[in-house]
C-alpha cells in the first residue's frame, strides 16, 4: 500500500502525454527512488548516556555490569554505603514499642544485652503504674533504638513492695546506670511523657532533640534541683 501510494504520487506528476506515450509503450513508466538502507547505530556502553549511580537502588546497583574498572569500583563503594546505611537504619529500629517480659526472660532481654534498656516495675492496680506505661509507651515509639520493658514487680523481685512503684531501671551495657523508684523524684501523679524524656536523655538513654528541662519555666523551678541538672546527655559524654 505503501509502494501503491508513492507510485500514485510519482504519476500524478506526468503530462497527459506522458501517460499516452507509457500507455503506448514508447515510455518506461518512472520507478519509484530506492530508499537508502537504514543505518542501526551500534551504541556501545561508553556511549551511552551517564547512569545515575548515586541515586540507584540497590537492586539497580547489582544489575549494573560496566567493564570500566574505574567505574565497577563506584558501583562497589556505593553499594556497600547503601548496605551500611539500611544496617544502621535497622538497627537503629529494631525495637519501638513497650514490651512485657517475664522472669525467665529477663536474663536474655537484660542481663545479656548491651542495649539501653528502660525496665518498669509496676502492679497493674496502682494509677501512678498505668501513668507510666501509658508514657513510655509513647517514649519506646519515639525512640526505637532503646529498648522498653515492663514487667509485674513481684515477678523481677518477689516481694517487691508496691511502696516502691513505679519503679523504672535505666540499663546500659549490662549495667544498672539509674533506678527511679516511685515518682517522687519526678513530679509525682503530674509526671508528663515530656519528664520521662527529659530523664532518659539526661541518662542518654534516649537521643532527645529537648535542649532544658521542660519544667524550666515552671514557678520556683531549680535547676540544680532537677532530676539530674544541666543538659541532657549524649552518647558521646559516656568517654568523659
Amino acid at each position: 500500500a505503501e509502494y501503491m501510494g508513492t507510485l500514485v504520487s510519482i504519476m500524478d506528476k506526468l503530462t497527459e502525454w506522458d501517460l499516452q506515450m507509457i500507455r503506448l509503450g514508447h515510455m518506461q513508466a518512472p520507478k519509484e527512488k530506492e530508499r537508502a538502507p537504514e543505518i542501526i547505530y551500534d551504541v556501545s556502553a561508553r556511549d551511552r548516556a551517564p547512569r545515575d549511580i548515586a541515586n540507584a537502588s540497590l537492586d539497580e546497583l547489582d544489575e549494573m555490569d560496566d567493564d570500566d574498572n574505574d567505574e565497577r569500583k563506584i558501583i562497589e563503594a556505593m553499594r556497600e554505603r547503601r548496605l551500611a546505611a539500611l544496617r544502621t537504619e535497622a538497627e537503629s529500629s529494631r525495637f519501638g514499642e513497650l514490651r512485657e517480659i517475664t522472669q525467665d526472660e529477663y536474663l536474655n532481654e537484660v542481663s545479656r544485652c548491651d542495649d539501653w534498656i528502660v525496665l518498669h516495675l509496676y502492679q497493674n492496680e496502682l494509677p501512678q503504674c498505668k501513668l507510666v506505661n501509658l508514657h513510655l509507651q509513647r517514649l519506646a515509639a519515639k525512640f526505637p533504638a532503646t529498648k522498653f520493658l515492663r514487667i509485674i514487680a513481684t515477678s523481677c523481685i518477689p516481694g517487691y513492695p508496691n511502696a516502691n512503684l513505679p519503679t523504672i531501671f535505666v540499663y546500659h551495657k549490662k549495667e544498672i546506670v539509674k533506678q527511679i523508684v516511685t515518682l517522687r523524684q519526678l513530679q509525682g501523679s503530674d509526671t508528663t511523657a515530656d519528664d520521662l524524656e527529659w530523664a532518659l536523655a539526661s541518662l542518654g538513654a534516649v537521643k532527645s532533640d529537648m535542649e532544658e528541662d521542660p519544667r524550666a519555666d515552671d514557678e520556683g523551678y531549680n535547676r540544680a534541683a532537677s532530676f539530674i541538672g544541666g543538659r541532657p546527655r549524649s552518647l558521646d559524654d559516656e568517654d568523659e
